[in-house]
């Protein structure tokens, strides 16, 4: 049985563990209690902010959508930054990121949300509506901090 909702406290453990094990296949080993201690930390409240798809009671997707705000050009804005995007590698190609990504498009609108937010690989998220707005790194090298051998 397929069910797709918000992940509840009773998840929590779960969804951590899902997650942790999900980027820790595609990379060195990962833990998002100290990670993202603001939202994984022992004792957050953050469960409902995962939309979640349950195969026979296993998690097998996740999104979450982390309540922000910021101030840009004197305008506050609240914001969702998309984060946590996983899935059971063996369950990849069933849908469940399609629907998930709607489900919190969806919770968005409700919250007021003004702009969605996630970094991640282009390619991928530009399928969801996301496009790139322009963020940039620049470095600054002062010779004084330059040292040579």
């Amino acid at each position: 049985m397929i069910e797709y909702r918000y992940a509840s406290d009773e998840h929590r453990r779960d969804v951590i563990d899902f997650i942790n094990y999900v980027f820790s296949q595609a990379a060195c080993p990962h833990d998002f209690k100290t990670l993202i201690p603001k939202v994984y930390a022992d004792g957050r409240g953050y469960a409902d902010i995962h939309a979640i798809v349950l195969e026979d009671n296993y998690v097998r997707g996740v999104v979450a959508q982390l309540p922000n705000e910021f101030t840009y050009g004197g305008r506050k804005l609240k914001t969702g930054y998309i984060g946590s995007v996983s899935t059971y590698k063996y369950s990849r190609g069933s849908g469940y990121m399609i629907k998930l990504m709607e489900m919190q498009a969806e919770n968005a609108v409700k919250q007021g949300i003004d702009v969605m937010l996630l970094g991640g690989q282009r390619q991928r998220y530009e399928y969801y509506g996301y496009s790139p707005i322009g963020g940039q790194y620049r470095y600054d090298f002062v010779h004084a901090n330059i040292h040579t051998a």
